[in-house]
Order: C-alpha cells, then structure tokens, then sequence
C-alpha cells in the first residue's frame, strides 16, 4: 500500500503490519482529492475521490454499526462541531480491534492557527479524552518544526509512540516547552475494543 504520511520507517511499518494491512473496510472522511488507498471516500461536497456525500458534522454517519477495520481523519477533526460526537461516530461504525487514525495539527504549531476554518486547536491527550470509554489509545506521535527535528529532539520525544497513554515525555514537551520547541502535526491512532482486537 502506497502512503503519504510523512513518518519514520519504523512508525510506518509498524502501521501497515498492525493496521493498515489487517484493514478490509477502510472509510476516509473528509477525503477531500487525496482519499486513502482504497478507502471509501466521504466529504461534503461531490468530487472525483468522494464515494458518498455527507456532512460529518450530522450523525449517524451513512454507514452500519461495526462495518470498518479502519476510520482515517487527515486534517479533519479541528474543522468538526463536536469532536467527543465525532470520535464516537467513528467508534460506532468500527469493528471490535478496528483502528480510528487521526491526523491533525498540534495547537503549538501555526499551522492550527493561521487556518480561520479551524474550530479547535488540540493536544497530545485531546482525542484520547474523546474516545475515552470507546477507543484506546495506541499510538501518539509529534513531528517538531526543522529546526528541532534536525537536532533530533523528534526522535527523542517519540521513541516510544505506541502507548496506551500519551508518553510521558510528550507530556512534559506539551507542558513546559511546546511553545519555545514548536510541533508540527499529530499522529493518533485509538483501537476499538473487544474480540478481535489484537
């Protein structure tokens, strides 16, 4: 499977042999012209990549309960009314050990701010705390502006992404030094719950 995420082989691999791979149904909302290969594309308006047009801000999405291995938000979630309806939307049309990917900006990052369509602006925990009681977490990661990722602070503070909980040293970055030490975007990945999840 080709992919575009910008992360490092080792975060990568480990995405397409547990997730990507395993996905049969794959649903990318908010595909825009770039939908993840071979999703079933949903945006608000018709276009070329768009399968079904929904407004994702109304719930029930148009899709059965437990009917995707794989739920994709790229720069989605910060445009969305209510991000905690959202996330259990995405939970609800998950199967037990389907995975809901997330791709946002970190709200140190301009990016998240020069954007006026922008409704939020996250951290680490924030789709953790919406998914709670309905996803786990299973993966955060942060990628840091130029400067610091040559230095290789990135590396430093993911080099142990896959966690049930946010690493800690992310959480002392976001609490003390995110806005001398700037990042980027933010990788989440939360796993539905239940048989079949491995």
């Amino acid at each position: 499977m080709v992919l575009d995420l910008a992360y490092p082989p080792r975060i990568l691999d480990r995405l397409r042999a547990e997730v990507f791979d395993r996905a049969a149904t794959i649903v990318d909302l908010g595909c825009g012209a770039r939908k993840f290969p071979g999703a079933i594309g949903v945006e608000m308006t018709a276009g070329p990549a768009v399968d079904v047009v929904h407004d994702l801000n109304r719930t029930p999405y148009p899709f059965d309960a437990a009917s995707a291995d794989l739920v994709v938000l790229r720069h989605v979630v910060e445009h969305l009314d209510d991000i905690p309806r959202t996330v259990r939307e995405c939970a609800r049309i998950l199967r037990p050990g389907g995975h809901l990917l997330a791709l946002t900006p970190h709200f140190s990052d301009a990016a998240s701010w020069i954007d006026p369509e922008h409704r939020w602006h996250l951290a680490t925990r924030s789709l953790e705390e919406a998914g709670k009681g309905v996803l786990e977490l299973r993966l955060t990661y942060v990628t840091l502006r130029k400067p610091w990722r040559r230095l290789g602070l990135q590396r430093w503070l993911n080099r142990r992404p896959f966690q049930s909980r946010v690493p800690r040293p992310l959480v002392s970055w976001e609490n003390d030094w995110c806005f001398f030490v700037r990042g980027g975007e933010m990788l989440c990945l939360l796993r539905k719950p239940g048989p079949g999840a491995g």
